[in-house]
């Protein structure tokens, strides 16, 4: 099941998974007992219902626009869903389950205040480290985005990076303003669904890839039977794909590789552009195509295909 593969998401980011919470939380545990005894099952049966929510859609941008409302689910009454791109936080959607027309005016603030994941501030150090925030005192805390905090008049808020393919892609913001607070579980509970949001963005990407795939497979087929009128079947050359070679010295080639170059080569693998990979790993499309250089002289591969294909070998054999 998914609420598995999550929950040990939150083992790697929280330290402890939700089944120890009581335990755990200790102060808290007493504050909000409502909370950690009888509901504690509700609640993470209602991280799963959000997360089934997100892998029933059919594309990314379907996903994308589910994001911050299927975490309603969970109880948050305002959630706020941002995109990392190039290390700028852009805020994408968001849900509050009382007033649409703030969610679209928190937006649009968001947009028009976006700022760059950098210095000091709290969720610059969430994504670097992986693990959800919780963050108390809101309106006076130094290291909060304080235009976006002051417009939204947040007194309180939890927040969990959303990573893909190992890699910081996105961060979800949520509380439940205006008549309660957030508490250590609320933090857990939000990892746990970001954890999931993670694994339905990687699954999206798989889908919208399969189908461009299904695409090309279809045009290349009607091309094939184009060229089959008025010839003998046995004249018409088989339609490759890709030119694949065998990379006769490639295992020890990637020996060479470095953390960066692997992370590159991962990328190029799954598809990416320059421009995908620029954004995902926080560097300039210059540099990205300096890498790409480097790692196709490096395992002696003609071009990007041949990269990926290397790659996929390799990995099919273990770590």
């Amino acid at each position: 099941m998914v609420i598995s593969r999550l929950d040990a998401t939150v083992k790697t980011s929280g330290g402890t998974s939700l089944s120890h919470l009581p335990a755990v939380v200790g102060g808290t545990a007493r504050v909000r007992s409502d909370l950690l005894e009888p509901d504690t099952g509700n609640l993470i049966a209602g991280v799963q219902k959000a997360v089934d929510r997100l892998i029933g859609a059919t594309s990314m941008d379907e996903l994308l626009a589910l994001a911050a409302e299927a975490a309603a689910q969970i109880g948050f009454t305002r959630v706020l869903f941002s995109r990392v791109d190039h290390g700028i936080w852009l805020t994408h959607s968001a849900f509050t389950v009382e007033d649409p027309d703030f969610a679209e005016q928190l937006v649009a603030f968001g947009t028009a205040h976006s700022r760059r994941l950098a210095g000091q501030l709290l969720e610059s150090e969430m994504l670097l480290s992986g693990t959800p925030i919780l963050v108390s005192d809101a309106q006076s805390h130094p290291r909060v985005f304080r235009k976006l905090v002051r417009f939204a008049r947040t007194t309180d808020y939890v927040a969990a990076p959303v990573q893909a393919w190992g890699l910081p892609v996105a961060m979800v913001h949520a509380d439940r303003y205006p008549d309660a607070t957030v508490q250590e579980i609320d933090r857990r509970l939000l990892g746990l669904y970001a954890g999931g949001l993670g694994l339905a963005i990687e699954r999206a990407q798989l889908a919208d890839r399969l189908k461009v795939i299904n695409q090309a497979s279809a045009s290349l087929g009607e091309r094939a039977d184009d060229g089959c009128h008025g010839s003998h079947p046995n004249q018409l050359a088989p339609v490759r794909l890709a030119a694949v070679s065998s990379f006769p010295s490639a295992e020890h080639a990637t020996e060479r590789l470095s953390p960066r170059e692997w992370d590159v080569l991962r990328s190029i693998a799954l598809g990416k552009t320059n421009a995908q990979i620029a954004t995902s790993l926080f560097l300039t499309e210059n540099t990205v195509k300096v890498h790409v250089k480097r790692i196709l002289r490096k395992l002696g591969a003609a071009n990007r295909t041949e990269a990926a294909a290397l790659y996929h070998r390799l990995t099919r054999r273990g770590p």
